[in-house]
């Protein structure tokens, strides 16, 4: 494999470990030695000519992966689904979650706390068929809460009828960043839009047999304001218009300032 094939590499990785839009100096600095190796080329071996070198390999040349933006950041390009970039992310691919015995018995719980108190539409609460539905997605609820607070930890507000079995509420979650609130629904894969002023909606299903919870896809709100307004997207593009947001960056710049050669 030869350096810019090692550095490629070590770009998508710390592009990924980030999950945000990095400046090609900073990530030069991050990737430029693996197992000691330096990535200038042996006539030019100043680190400012080798960084350019960089620069020119991501913005005068076409990468399926990553994506160059005016201003000098790097990208994953499958972080935004949008303009010609769509016809490569026709599909979404799944997120797997482990559930644990835990979050099981919790998810199992918070269904038994709340039927009593939910409209029995078709007539059938007490049935097998429809209590294993109901918990299954309360599972699916669980462990999709569990990860998005995991990464914000700070950011994270739980639903807005957490503990009160009674009320019914339109989110299972929110992600609080600089006043504003972004409020989170959970939908089953199968779900059938149903747009609710400043809402988001989260898809994801429960895979029973290999105690998976697989997240598929999100769409945005109009509270979040991307522009051309997307069908579903992968989920990493919503972790990654909340670190933009979280570390001051515009994620609408960003997705404008995208170049390719």
């Amino acid at each position: 494999m030869n350096n810019y094939a090692i550095m490629h590499r070590s770009t998508v990785d710390a592009l990924m470990n980030k999950m945000l839009p990095m400046h090609y100096s900073i990530l030069y600095d991050t990737v430029r030695s693996d197992d000691g190796v330096i990535y200038s080329h042996p006539t030019e071996p100043h680190n400012n000519r080798a960084a350019e070198k960089y620069r020119q390999y991501y913005s005068e040349h076409y990468r399926e992966s990553v994506c160059f933006i005016n201003g000098g950041y790097l990208a994953m390009r499958y972080w935004f689904p949008q303009k010609e970039m769509q016809a490569r992310l026709l599909y979404v691919e799944e997120y797997q979650l482990p559930v644990s015995f835990k979050l099981t018995t919790s998810a199992a719980h918070e269904y038994m706390q709340r039927a009593k108190h939910m409209i029995d539409y078709n007539n059938d609460r007490d049935t097998l068929q429809r209590t294993e539905k109901s918990i299954a997605a309360y599972i699916t609820e669980f462990a999709i809460k569990d990860y998005f607070k995991g990464k914000y930890p700070n950011n994270f507000k739980d639903a807005s009828n957490n503990g009160d079995y009674k009320r019914p509420a339109w989110d299972d979650f929110s992600i609080c960043i600089n006043e504003s609130q972004y409020k989170i629904d959970i939908k089953s894969v199968d779900f059938v839009r149903h747009d609710r002023p400043g809402m988001c909606y989260v898809r994801g299903d429960f895979y029973d047999s290999q105690s998976l919870v697989a997240i598929v896809g999100w769409l945005p709100s109009r509270m979040i304001k991307i522009k051309p307004f997307p069908k579903w997207r992968h989920i990493d593009s919503l972790v990654v218009y909340f670190n933009c947001l979280i570390n001051g960056i515009d994620y609408n710049w960003v997705v404008n300032g995208i170049k390719d050669p």
